[in-house]
């Protein structure tokens, strides 16, 4: 557990239990509900960690104008049995100034809570493009290519912050001068989500092909500039494409008002490479 300060918030585990709760609330889940949720997912018998589970709780509920009994009794128990205070006693000035943020805690709690407060609720977005769906992307900001189109084919979905329903993308490698039909995507390979060819040594397998292109509320413009061309139920799927499951997963995460640039980039890089697909 990372901790920089003796303040309720000032550690990994309080930070993280706030911002929990407020985007739990954010998203319509009630008081009671996300409460529950918080102590189902976090360990609050733990020695260290569970005090600072209930301190950061109730605090934040309290600002809320939402804290529960219960809530309440626990974070006020913590601050009286003083085990949380075991980790700092090796410091005296830090000890003092822990000791005193939990006695200002016990103190706010016993005090009257403000009014309920309101909260404003997400704005999520969710993509309309289907499965299969075929769009081509007209360029505009690349003088070299000022007119033509990428092309890409969704073929999967994901939730990119804070709660926006993105598309997963083939994107086809190759610039064409005016909005292809679907048959003439037969033979075209993907293109690589990745810039520096060298780094596969002429051996292609593992290739990250799939782009996750994160969509951000005010960015659904670009989404309405894109043409629909067709749907095609059994695209290819590439054997040797990289599935490894880390961090966001097999995709190239791009900002959708970096899309023309970097695909662009990516395709520069890839057009001359005699690379394969295995089907």
């Amino acid at each position: 557990m990372g901790t920089w300060g003796t303040g309720i918030y000032d550690d990994d585990v309080s930070s993280d239990v706030k911002y929990e709760y407020v985007d739990m609330l954010r998203q319509g889940v009630s008081n009671e509900e996300a409460t529950q949720k918080l102590i189902n997912r976090w360990d609050t018998e733990d020695i260290e960690e569970g005090p600072i589970f209930w301190f950061a709780l109730a605090n934040i509920q309290w600002d809320y104008g939402r804290l529960l009994e219960y809530v309440k009794e626990e974070a006020l128990k913590h601050i009286r049995n003083k085990l949380d205070l075991e980790r700092w006693k090796d410091n005296k000035e830090l000890y003092r100034k822990r000791k005193e943020a939990l006695e200002k805690l016990a103190k706010k709690l016993n005090t009257p809570m403000p009014e309920e407060k309101k909260v404003s609720k997400y704005r999520n977005y969710i993509c309309p493009w289907e499965i299969g769906d075929v769009y081509a992307y007209e360029i505009k900001e690349n003088k070299e290519y000022e007119g033509k189109y990428i092309v890409f084919i969704k073929v999967g979905k994901e939730i990119c912050h804070p709660h926006n329903e993105c598309p997963i993308v083939y994107v086809y490698n190759k610039i064409f001068n005016k909005v292809p039909q679907i048959e003439d995507l037969k033979d075209v390979k993907y293109l690589p989500q990745f810039y520096v060819v060298n780094a596969y040594k002429g051996i292609y397998d593992n290739i990250l092909y799939k782009c996750l292109i994160d969509i951000s509320i005010g960015k659904k413009r670009y989404i309405k500039d894109c043409i629909y061309i067709g749907n095609i139920k059994d695209y290819i799927v590439p054997q040797n494409e990289n599935n490894n499951k880390y961090g966001r997963g097999g995709e190239y995460l791009c900002l959708i008002e970096e899309f023309e640039k970097m695909q662009i980039k990516f395709y520069e890089e890839w057009k001359d490479v005699n690379y394969y697909m295995n089907y």
